[in-house]
């Protein structure tokens, strides 16, 4: 961050922190987004913390892209699909 980057990439940053070092994180983040005009890229699996930290998201199944766009707009969509999968039991017969 010496260099003042446009562009920096943040992996689970949050991961193994306790909840003030947790929060000092989101504070950095949305500092360095707001002050120095950087943008973020968070990878995480955690909704709550993209919550906290980001303006827009982008939701990623098995390397391709199921949905984009601002936070707000996303969580308060309805899931359009979905799908399951079943396995049949085996029930003995008598």
């Amino acid at each position: 961050m010496l260099t003042n980057p446009d562009l920096i990439i943040l992996d689970e940053p949050t991961a193994g922190l306790d909840p003030q070092g947790m929060k000092e994180v989101r504070d950095l983040i949305k500092g360095l987004s707001r002050e120095r005009g950087m943008t973020i890229f968070l990878s995480s699996h955690l909704l709550a913390e993209i919550e906290l930290v980001a303006t827009r998201m982008a939701v990623i199944d098995h390397g391709k892209l199921i949905a984009q766009g601002r936070v707000s707009e996303l969580l308060s969509r309805e899931a359009s699909d979905f799908s399951i999968e079943v396995t049949p039991s085996r029930w003995p017969c008598n």
